[in-house]
């Protein structure tokens, strides 16, 4: 059992379609939601890590 300690990530398609602020709302409103630096907008709405958990 490996003593390291990584977060498992998925991607995660969020409707943004309401607005920007109420995606980061959403986010900062889910402690397992996590806007990466990576994340992208795709029309109107956005991809992002999901930490899926720690393995």
């Amino acid at each position: 059992m490996s003593s390291s300690i990584k977060p498992v990530f998925s991607w995660q398609l969020f409707n943004a379609s309401d607005s920007r602020m109420g995606y980061l709302q959403a986010i900062m409103g889910s402690s397992n939601f996590y806007p990466c630096a990576n994340s992208w907008w795709v029309g109107n709405a956005v991809v992002a890590c999901r930490t899926l958990g720690f393995e």
